[in-house]
Order: structure tokens, then C-alpha cells, then sequence
């Protein structure tokens, strides 16, 4: 989980993928969203459900860091990653890159 350079708004992100960005100060959900990356590489985006379960290792969320930007970064099934604005609460590329598994840079 991060929370954006201004505390207000909260990422957070499942065993799954599934990620649900909510507002500290109201303790409401914002947005819920979930990739699904298939082994051709395309990547659907779902509006889901707000029922998170489970904490992964692997799957990460962070905030830019830059006040007012609206991008987060997302790692998640250990090697990928993709970015999303939480403004148009979609991701901002179609694919997703895979990056070395091994790697912990977000």
C-alpha cells in the first residue's frame, strides 16, 4: 500500500492484482481496478467489486512522488508492470511490460 504525496488517498493492491485506490479522509473507495494479463500480452481492465483478500509479496502499488500527479506505478505476478491515472482511473499503457523478476525497484 502508498499513500499519494498529500496523504489523502490511499493505494492499495491484493494477492490478485486487484487494486483499490479509497480517500483517508471520508474512509470511502474512490475506485477498484484488476488487470488481467494473458499470455498473448493483452491486458483487460475490470471495474471490480470491492472484496479484497490477501496481501502478496510480490504485488506492489506506489504513488509519483510529485504533489498532484496522478500516476500510480503497479507490480504485480512478481515480473509485471504498468501505470495507472487515477484520474481516469485507467491504466495508462494497453500492455504491460515484464520486468526481471528478481528486480524490487517499486
Amino acid at each position: 500500500m502508498d499513500f499519494d504525496p498529500s496523504g489523502e488517498r490511499i493505494a492499495t493492491i491484493d494477492k490478485h492484482g486487484k487494486i483499490l485506490v479509497s480517500d483517508v479522509n471520508t474512509n470511502t473507495a474512490i475506485f477498484g481496478i484488476s488487470s488481467i494479463t494473458f499470455d498473448r500480452g493483452t491486458t483487460i481492465i475490470l471495474i471490480v467489486a470491492i472484496n479484497f483478500v490477501g496481501i502478496d509479496y510480490y504485488n506492489r502499488v506506489r504513488w509519483n512522488r510529485i504533489p498532484g500527479s496522478p500516476l500510480i506505478a503497479t507490480k504485480y505476478k512478481e515480473c509485471n508492470i504498468n501505470l495507472i491515472d487515477a484520474e481516469k482511473e485507467t491504466h495508462l499503457f494497453t500492455e504491460t511490460a515484464i520486468m526481471d523478476c528478481r528486480s524490487n525497484l517499486i
